[in-house]
């Protein structure tokens, strides 16, 4: 089985059920955020850190998962759409967590900005995953358990 990238708006909830896949499938669970944590750590020292850094920092992170066998992924779905990182992960099943339309009724300028933000990368990514070999799972009203559950369903599917 091809290792697993898991993509969510909503990363506790990515990071929690690609533990437990993780577990069910004996693969190793990596933490994208972590990842990038430790590696923006390495090299911080006493130099200012610019964009440019960060994503380059997102590319080298991006490069070790490429190398991986047998894990299973938790990602942020900004990281994932950003710069076409997903045109990159097509030796890995990728699965979307869907947990329901973006809504964005909020007064504050700078919030709804964020959260159409969020709407586009929900948009973006629900239409990618139509076009590819891939799946997304709607999380709304569901166990973490049921929702590996259906996960496990859906890889053994795509074999």
């Amino acid at each position: 089985m091809k290792s697993v990238v898991l993509v969510s708006l909503d990363y506790n909830l990515c990071k929690r059920i690609s533990k437990m896949l993780s577990e069910k499938l004996n693969f190793e669970y990596l933490d994208f955020e972590k990842l990038l944590n430790d590696k923006i750590s390495e090299n911080i020292s006493n130099k200012k850190f610019s964009i440019d850094d960060y994503d380059f920092k997102i590319n080298e992170v991006i490069n070790s998962l490429l190398k991986q066998k047998n894990s299973v992924v938790a990602m942020e779905a900004d990281i994932f759409l950003k710069d076409n990182n997903y045109d990159r992960f097509n030796e890995f099943n990728t699965i979307f967590l869907d947990n329901g339309k973006m809504v964005c009724n909020i007064k504050n300028k700078k919030e709804r900005a964020k959260c159409n933000d969020l709407a586009l990368v929900h948009n973006n990514l629900s239409r990618y995953l139509k076009t590819i070999d891939n799946f997304s799972i709607d999380t709304v009203g569901k166990t973490d358990e049921i929702i590996v559950s259906e996960i496990l369903k859906g890889l053994n599917n795509n074999e």
